[in-house]
């Protein structure tokens, strides 16, 4: 089953944005501002370090992000057999020492989806906002009604961010835990207020180059300067340091994008 066609997304996200004049207004409102920070919102892997095997380790020392098959039963079902997974505009993922930051062109120029919220958290954190639990079809339904082609992700987040955000520029500065301006339209919340509820996923089918000639990789921020030394000297320019690994992405997205 293939992803959904951007109108069709669109059409209902703009028909959840008509049925109040406070929600149109603030999307009118907001629509210059969400253009502009929607064609720059990078995709963002937050990554543990530990262990010569370490993701972080194999991740720069081939230069590139290797898709893994041990994909959810959701995916299975609707056909992915491979993922590497990111967020866009955010570090939304709440642990690692490590963040890998692309280009927002990265998920035009590989095969890649996206999902309005973090789909690994269909089956634990994510309820209806009635506070039920979603089922096995609940779960499978929403996966495949909001599951979009990664190449109009830009495009769907223009319209996402000025429809949720009073100012849009508020979903990069919200820390891990809060929520929209306006519910989110996709009708499902977190049990624990995650961000991850709301946040745009975005998983790359195949593999995703970090080289330089590649012009995937904007920077990689690390928690401590000993992990700049694991750079290897092709990579070491994108080096970035940041006691706080969340808030150094978002401080880097901020100067991007204002």
């Amino acid at each position: 089953m293939p992803p959904r066609k951007l109108t069709e997304l669109l059409g209902e996200l703009q028909n959840v944005i008509a049925s109040t004049t406070e929600r149109q207004d603030c999307y009118a409102a907001g629509q210059a501002m969400s253009s502009r920070i929607a064609a720059c919102l990078p995709l963002v892997r937050r990554l543990k370090v530990g262990g010569v095997a370490s993701p972080w380790q194999a991740s720069v020392q081939s230069r590139a992000l290797e898709p893994k098959s041990l994909c959810t039963v959701l995916e299975e079902r609707a056909g992915i057999d491979a993922s590497v997974y990111f967020f866009l505009g955010c570090a939304a993922y709440p642990r690692g020492d490590v963040a890998i930051v692309l280009h927002s062109r990265t998920a035009q120029s590989v095969a890649s989806s996206f999902w309005p919220f973090d789909t690994g958290s269909l089956g634990s954190h994510l309820q209806s906002t009635n506070g039920s639990a979603l089922d096995s079809d609940a779960q499978d339904e929403a996966f495949r009604k909001y599951w979009g082609s990664g190449a109009d992700v830009s495009q769907f987040a223009e319209v996402f961010l000025a429809a949720h955000f009073a100012v849009p520029i508020q979903y990069v500065r919200c820390g891990q835990t809060g929520s929209p301006d306006f519910p989110a339209y996709h009708g499902l919340m977190s049990r624990d207020n995650d961000r991850r509820a709301w946040t745009v996923e975005v998983q790359a089918h195949e593999v995703v180059s970090l080289a330089k000639e590649s012009g995937h990789l904007k920077t990689i921020i690390v928690q401590r300067h000993q992990l700049l030394d694991e750079l290897p000297d092709d990579l070491s320019e994108f080096g970035k340091v940041a006691n706080d690994v969340a808030a150094g992405v978002r401080e880097e997205i901020e100067q991007l994008c204002m």
